[in-house]
């Protein structure tokens, strides 16, 4: 008789992962990581208590992954590595993007920690210096609402026509807009309300 096939917690961890990649963390299940394995579920419950923190390390093994691409150095500006970096994430690994930044969730605080972490390298930009955390904080809404908004895009097939080179343009023009309205307010179009449910805009020379 062959020995029996054992399974450590890593290999539990990587089947996880490959499954979610490929069918969404809706489609993780216990049954569905032993059949991934080739094995029953006892693997799965040896090493994991419950299926709720193998999720939570599948999620947590994702983000990591997410901040490898936006670490990489594509460029020479930094606001402009993260953007493709989360960009290109989304085109390599459609199925983990959607998972964890299109459908609903429970690791909000994951994601809280993980856009502290890119603000904290974005932070450290010379041409930010001037301004006050309020004033950085606000562009990196802006642009995270931006990113992960050509994220979903991306996902959905909607910017098949677009290239790298187009994606990279893309956000250095808006990325660009958002720091250069930051760092000189006084230029930036005013927006007030008309008094009839619309508004008027101000743009000053």
């Amino acid at each position: 008789m062959p020995p029996k096939t054992t399974f450590t917690k890593d290999d539990v961890l990587q089947a996880a992962f490959s499954l979610v990649e490929k069918k969404g963390l809706k489609q993780l299940t216990a049954r569905n990581v032993a059949a991934k394995l080739g094995s029953s579920t006892a693997p799965v419950y040896s090493s994991y208590a419950s299926i709720d923190l193998l999720e939570k390390e599948v999620v947590e093994k994702t983000i990591d992954l997410v901040l490898e691409y936006a670490r990489r150095k594509y460029t020479n500006i930094n606001f402009l590595n993260v953007g493709v970096g989360i960009t290109t994430f989304a085109t390599e690994h459609k199925m983990l993007y959607r998972s964890l930044f299109m459908e609903q969730n429970d690791y909000s605080q994951l994601l809280i920690d993980f856009d502290n972490e890119l603000g904290k390298d974005l932070a450290k930009e010379p041409y930010l210096s001037e301004l006050s955390d309020e004033e950085c904080e606000g562009i990196l809404t802006k642009m995270a609402i931006f990113i992960h908004g050509l994220g979903a895009l991306i996902c959905v097939d909607h910017l098949k026509h677009c290239n790298i080179d187009d994606i990279v343009k893309l956000i250095y023009d808006v990325g660009a807009a958002v720091i250069h309205d930051a760092l000189h307010p006084d230029n930036c179009p005013t927006m007030t309300a008309d008094g009839k449910g619309g508004y008027l805009f101000e743009f000053k020379n």
